[in-house]
């Protein structure tokens, strides 16, 4: 991969040529599945943490709403270990030739691995933070309808109808 300038060095564009052998183009392709998942990720995630409130027609938003998330999660999740496990079986290839390869393609090999590895989680956790600000959203939500219910008595009050949103403090 060369990195190209332009003259006032404002311009960047990322040139990308074939790949110099089958392993390295294994291992742009793992990459560059990641990179799509990372994008569709960031996409999606106003919407997965959205909360609809379902006024209208209850049943069909909400499913609709619901299902979508589910297929993310699905998706996601099914992604990152089939993702895992092409990165352990590039790891895990040998030489094509068969030869013993040197302690340096060996290194280079175990640093490639390290950083899909890095990246693949650095993608789980966007998933995990999307996951997280929707159930503490969720939370934040069902918290707030049961303090507002009508229904609700937070206990004896002296001020004719009106509770007290302090427990222990009456007037």
């Amino acid at each position: 991969m060369v990195l190209e300038r332009g003259e006032d060095c404002s311009s960047e564009g990322i040139l990308a040529g074939p790949p110099a052998t089958k392993r390295s183009s294994r291992a742009y392709k793992i990459l560059r599945s990641i990179t799509t998942m990372r994008d569709c990720l960031l996409s999606r995630r106003r919407d997965y943490v959205k909360y609809v409130l379902c006024t209208l027609s209850p049943e069909s938003c909400c499913a609709t709403v619901d299902w979508e998330r589910w297929r993310t999660d699905r998706m996601v999740e099914q992604f990152a270990r089939n993702v895992r496990a092409e990165i352990e079986d590039f790891s895990a290839q040998k030489n094509s030739n068969g030869l013993q390869q040197s302690l340096q393609a060996c290194q280079h090999r175990m640093s490639v691995r390290s950083l899909l590895l890095d990246y693949l989680a650095t993608t789980c956790l966007i998933y995990a933070e999307m996951k997280a600000a929707y159930v503490k959203r969720v939370c934040d939500r069902q918290r707030w309808s049961r303090l507002c219910s009508p229904y609700r008595s937070l206990g004896p009050s002296s001020s004719g109808g009106h509770s007290s949103l302090l427990p222990g403090s009456r007037l």
